[in-house]
């Protein structure tokens, strides 16, 4: 086993004397080339002879590339599948930018989770922080890297923004397409999921009496974007309901082809809907839309980081979504994913420079701002690796519906959503003889804010619902925590 750079490059070298007539000249030199590129910049990996006899191996734990003389083959290693992608690749040419993304990413060590793991955030210890989905938290690493581009920023701006910044974006969002399965022209930036899908939806050409289906759980902001559109073209809302609490695939996936009619331009879908955490049968409803002729644009603000996503499989016409939710990016880090059919006419909420330039020239220029957020999501997707990555997201969905069902229990009512519609979210009614309503539930919130906690509640089915998250910094003392806390905030509110 190799332990520095020196000695994988010693290594390489004498693979290349031993196997220099299968190997021959251009790949030898491909090697040297692919090793300086990652020297550094990956965890040390180990190198030797290849599968092929004409190829040099550099692998790492879930990771390995074979170099030949005309083209590079990744290797990743999944829940005991591989999947392997051929890049065309010559010496003298640049490594591809999402591929060094990707192996710098690589986790050299594991972070822990749970209250061994906290100090990586720097969260007020006197604060008991349940609610990760609201506005997720940033770890002090990817701050740290937040303020690397900021100060370089700074240090002379139009050299940054005219010379740095359109590569450097482009290389940002090479490394977050690669983490969603998408191209990285498939994808822009954008502050928020709610910014992505106002661009979408203010850039159809709706007429008087078309129709705009969502679900009933959407999310307020998108709800009054889509009346907004609505309105201004004389269109309309249909809304499809899910059955609550604790609704089932068929039901929903039938309703939604329900409300389907013959003017419906648009099916806006939550991935996981915000009020009740609920992980939607997303699949199934874009087959049935597409099949019904209808597009559709998912709102996946909580989509990356609590479940894995494959954007090209899914082929969901428009997908936004927020990285600084559970991926745990800085503030104001979110995308937009357009299929290539479904750009043309697809414009940015503010009209700038790049208009008419296409889908990534007009978005990802609209003018100054501080792309510092969008900069450090590499480091944030590293940081989400080394917590684990896919087996962060199944520690989450377990740890949040074991929290929900002590919930439940302690206080002696139920949960809102079956656990294999489950995310990291939790749902669980609380009891309570109020009015459910809007008012009702932020007089709730604010007394859980002055009791040292919080955490969202909504108004669903003729009761108010609170919604707990699970993250990597969270373990089920948390929620005995938050049981122990609730009866005496019940109690006054009820008084």
């Amino acid at each position: 086993m190799v332990d520095s750079w020196e000695a994988v490059e010693s290594e390489a070298e004498r693979v290349i004397a031993e196997h220099n007539a299968t190997l021959g000249v251009q790949t030898a030199s491909q090697i040297r080339e692919f090793l300086r590129h990652i020297r550094g910049r990956t965890p040390v990996p180990e190198v030797g002879p290849g599968y092929w006899r004409t190829s040099l191996s550099v692998s790492w734990s879930n990771r390995a590339v074979e170099i030949f003389g005309d083209h590079l083959e990744v290797y990743r290693f999944c829940d005991g599948a591989t999947h392997i992608e051929h890049l065309a690749h010559a010496p003298g040419m640049a490594l591809p930018a999402a591929l060094q993304a990707e192996l710098g990413r690589l986790p050299e060590s594991r972070v822990p989770v749970g209250v061994a793991g906290r100090s990586e955030w720097g969260l007020d210890p006197d604060f008991l922080t349940v609610n990760h989905g609201s506005y997720g938290a940033t770890p002090l690493v990817v701050l740290a890297e937040q303020d690397r581009w900021r100060k370089r920023m700074e240090a002379q701006l139009t050299r940054f923004f005219f010379l740095e910044v359109p590569k450097a974006l482009r290389d940002a969002a090479a490394t977050l397409a690669l983490f969603l399965g998408a191209a990285a022209d498939d994808v822009v930036f954008v502050p928020n999921a709610t910014t992505g899908a106002n661009a979408v939806l203010r850039s159809l050409r709706l007429e008087p009496g078309d129709e705009i289906l969502h679900v009933s759980h959407v999310y307020n902001a998108v709800r009054n974007t889509i009346a907004h559109v609505a309105e201004q073209a004389g269109a309309k809302a249909v809304v499809a309901d899910i059955p609550f609490p604790r609704p089932e695939t068929a039901a929903i996936v039938k309703n939604v082809e329900r409300a389907i009619g013959r003017r419906t331009r648009i099916a806006v879908i939550d991935h996981i809907t915000s009020p009740s955490g609920m992980v939607m049968p997303i699949a199934e409803i874009v087959r049935l839309c597409h099949a019904a002729g209808v597009p559709v644009l998912v709102d996946g603000a909580h989509g990356a980081g609590q479940v894995a996503l494959d954007l090209r499989q899914l082929d969901a016409d428009w997908y936004v979504g927020t990285c600084h939710k559970w991926l745990c990016a800085p503030k104001g880090c979110g995308f937009l994913y357009a299929r290539a059919d479904r750009r043309a006419e697809l414009h940015p909420v503010t009209i700038s420079h790049g208009y008419g330039g296409g889908f990534t020239t007009e978005f990802d220029w609209t003018g100054t701002m501080d792309p510092s957020a969008y900069l450090s999501l590499p480091a944030a997707i590293g940081f989400f690796e080394r917590l684990g990555g896919l087996a962060l997201m199944e520690r989450n969905r377990r740890l949040a519906a074991e929290a929900a069902t002590l919930l439940a229990d302690a206080l002696r009512t139920e949960v809102g959503v079956l656990p294999e519609m489950a995310g990291s979210m939790g749902l669980v009614r609380l009891p309570l003889d109020l009015e459910a309503k809007r008012s009702e539930a932020v007089r709730v919130r604010q007394a859980l804010q002055a009791a040292g906690t919080d955490a969202p509640v909504h108004p669903l089915d003729g009761a108010l619902w609170l919604r707990l998250s699970a993250y990597a910094y969270n373990e089920l003392a948390d929620y005995r925590r938050l049981a122990a806390l609730l009866p005496a905030v019940l109690k006054q509110l009820s008084d």
